[in-house]
């Protein structure tokens, strides 16, 4: 069996990107060839997944080096599929998926997965239209959460969908090794550190991180884990604010398990999800982990981590305090995180993964 899978950017950028990584390497393991199409070409210094991918023995190919949004993606993947024969083509994202289906051919099955509930076109009636043409293409829709399918069906329509949830190598975080303070803020003698790990775009929620900083005592200090569109607009915010001696952007980060364990809360702050790598990496870290309570997430670990209205800054302050100050209610949250997070080891969904593909091709 030979599988393609095509992403928009193979960059450290985004969750979509590290679960397509940690996928590959497992489905690689389990015998199958594997290879990665990567739409457009990440920056130079941001090629680790794909230097990382080509060091295990998957091919990781470039379309070209922009143009992510031009229809001539169409000719170009057309060509490329007519040229590297395969069994199943996988698409991760949009636009991935509108250039999959308009250029696909009868010789390979085309699978999607959706990685979020909502987004933007589908509260447009001519972009819910074209998606409901787009995901006739596929032969299989894979829904990361029974609330990403739920929301799929009910505003596309009926398509062959199939639940398969996200995973990650629950190990590297459980087991991982707490980086040194002084190397994320110059004085960390005394601190209490919050910190988040998301790209800075529309759907994240880091400002109602920062608004809670005001209700925070001055010695919680924020850490900032990613980068993104929005993030300058985020630090002039914080500049404007007052708020930068507190508010530490640390960019894109490889040891992001060493700073979950260095931390003493960690924090989602969303407007939305589909099943969030982010989420299954805080919850894996033996840290306690508070979460917006939005869909993708309260109906994904309500009961197993402490959530807080969207939006809601004081809410989220008072939780902050309350992990810091309550031993019993802390220790609470890793020990029903732990147990939770167990259930999504990336070997078990590149397994589901692997069986699909299976079926498809009989």
């Amino acid at each position: 069996m030979k599988v393609l899978h095509v992403i928009n950017c193979f960059a450290r950028s985004g969750g979509a990107e590290k679960f397509l990584f940690d996928l590959a390497l497992q489905i690689k393991r389990q015998g199958i060839d594997i290879e990665i199409l990567s739409l457009i070409a990440p920056a130079a210094q941001n090629r680790e997944f794909i230097d990382d991918a080509e060091k295990s023995g998957i091919p990781v190919h470039i379309l070209r080096q922009d143009g992510l949004y031009s229809v001539g993606n169409i000719g170009y993947l057309y060509r490329f599929f007519r040229k590297h024969r395969f069994d199943v083509v996988h698409a991760h994202l949009f636009p991935a998926q509108y250039w999959c289906a308009f250029a696909r051919n009868k010789s390979f099955k085309l699978v999607f997965t959706e990685h979020s509930t909502d987004n933007r076109r589908r509260r447009h009636w001519l972009f819910r239209f074209i998606d409901r043409c787009v995901y006739k293409f596929y032969d299989k829709v894979i829904c990361i959460s029974e609330k990403t399918e739920e929301f799929l069906l009910k505003q596309i329509g009926k398509m062959p969908t199939v639940v398969i949830p996200n995973g990650i190598n629950v190990e590297v975080f459980c087991g991982a090794q707490p980086i040194e303070r002084d190397k994320l803020v110059d004085d960390a003698s005394d601190i209490k550190l919050v910190t988040m790990c998301a790209a800075f775009r529309k759907e994240k929620d880091y400002m109602t991180l920062f608004r809670a900083v005001r209700f925070l005592p001055e010695n919680i200090y924020v850490l900032c884990v990613g980068d993104g569109e929005l993030r300058d607009e985020h630090e002039n915010y914080c500049r404007e604010q007052g708020l930068l001696p507190r508010v530490h952007f640390l960019g894109l980060r490889k040891d992001v398990a060493s700073i979950f364990k260095a931390s003493d809360v960690i924090v989602l702050s969303t407007n939305y999800e589909g099943f969030s790598i982010a989420m299954l990496e805080a919850m894996a870290s033996g840290r306690p982990f508070i979460a917006s309570d939005v869909p993708g997430i309260g109906d994904l670990v309500k009961g197993y981590v402490a959530l807080f209205p969207l939006g809601d800054e004081k809410y989220l302050a008072s939780l902050i305090l309350r992990v810091l100050e309550d031993q019993d209610f802390s220790s609470d949250i890793v020990k029903k995180s732990l147990k939770f997070v167990k259930r999504y080891d990336i070997a078990s969904t590149a397994s589901q993964y692997v069986e699909l593909y299976r079926k498809l091709l009989v």
